[in-house]
């Protein structure tokens, strides 16, 4: 009697512990009533989802890929910059001479032709900026300059920010106009310092 009475009581215990709102699953599917799946695992044997979550971390949403694995450009570093409209400012704010704020009245000029872009402090660093909106580099052998080119040149001996300019068709131009030679005078032609050339 005592014995029948105590397997009541666990039947009516367990039947209380998952309910008719889970299928009528039981006992045996507990996990699959907390995750509400289930999987296809080896041979057609089904396995619970929470296996596979158990110890894992959520992805992160990744960049869309490009060519040869290197992560596609959004379409802000894509949109093609006005280089009419760049220069058009450039030439307007150009100086007789030198003001040493050639890295900011270039980077206003590549806003003002449309382009979003991070600039740096210094001018020699503006490499990477240019090509994360669309400018690729342009070899120095054979070189003949192009409205909207751009030089970064190292800063010569005892000098950190070194040199940004833009040609305009012209002649270079910076925070001042300068000349048709790369060079924009000074240590930078008497040492001949590196540069890079960057062509949107």
């Amino acid at each position: 009697m005592k014995i029948t009475r105590w397997k009541r009581k666990l039947a009516s215990h367990q039947s209380c512990q998952f309910p008719e709102a889970y299928g009528g699953i039981g006992i045996q599917s507990r996990e699959e009533a907390m995750t509400g799946t289930r999987l296809p695992g080896p041979l057609g044997l089904e396995r619970n989802a929470m296996a596979m979550e158990r110890g894992t971390r959520p992805l992160a949403v990744m960049p869309r890929p490009g060519p040869l694995g290197i992560e596609a450009a959004t379409s802000a570093e894509t949109a093609a910059i006005d280089i009419d409209k760049a220069v058009k400012l450039l030439n307007a704010r150009a100086h007789p001479s030198s003001h040493k704020r050639c890295a900011h009245y270039i980077g206003r000029a590549l806003e003002a032709g449309g382009a979003i872009i991070a600039k740096p402090r210094y001018a020699k660093d503006y490499g990477p900026a240019l090509l994360s909106i669309g400018f690729r580099a342009v070899p120095k052998t054979g070189y003949l300059p192009q409205k909207g080119d751009v030089i970064v040149l190292d800063p010569p001996q005892g000098k950190i920010a070194g040199h940004i300019q833009m040609f305009n068709g012209d002649i270079w131009v910076s925070d001042f106009n300068q000349h048709a030679e790369i060079y924009p005078g000074g240590a930078y032609r008497r040492e001949q310092v590196d540069y890079r050339i960057y062509r949107p």
